[in-house]
């Protein structure tokens, strides 16, 4: 199986937590897909806007901000990007560091090549796990947790 191919299934496969999120109570986040984010500055700057694999906001955020036009108008709480194989680890690592920096509080980088994850949630706090380990949405997606094993 191609490269192209399990990277292709690993975003599949995280898009179940989306299903998982919205069993949740009424009262818990939502988890839209299809968010695309300008990042940095008020100025919407197409060369800042960022559409991550998948995300997640919470539904006190949307809540707050309520409907918009266009671009979500800020971060998600939790970004998911897959390594795909024309991507250079040095772009990844920048894209995230965007993120953080514009308030994701988690992002999750996936790598089908060496079939590892890393968590970020600041520049100095990242985990790094591998098959066996079990990602953990913590106080971001209360109850959702997932094995790396699931993802490849």
């Amino acid at each position: 199986m191609s490269r192209f191919r399990r990277v292709t299934q690993c975003i599949h496969r995280i898009h179940y937590m989306r299903s998982f999120v919205l069993s949740l109570s009424k009262d818990a986040p939502v988890s839209p897909t299809d968010v695309s984010c300008p990042l940095g500055t008020a100025q919407w700057d197409p060369d800042t806007v960022r559409a991550p694999d998948a995300s997640f906001i919470s539904r006190e955020r949307l809540a707050e901000i309520g409907e918009t036009d266009g671009y979500w108008p800020g971060a998600p709480d939790l970004v998911v990007e897959v390594i795909s194989p024309n991507d250079k680890y040095t772009d990844v690592e920048a894209k995230v560091a965007e993120w953080l920096e514009a308030g994701t509080r988690m992002v999750i980088v996936i790598n089908p090549r060496r079939r590892s994850v890393r968590v970020h949630r600041s520049p100095t706090e990242v985990d790094d796990l591998v098959e066996g380990d079990t990602i953990d949405g913590s106080d971001v997606v209360p109850g959702w947790r997932t094995p790396i094993s699931g993802l490849f």
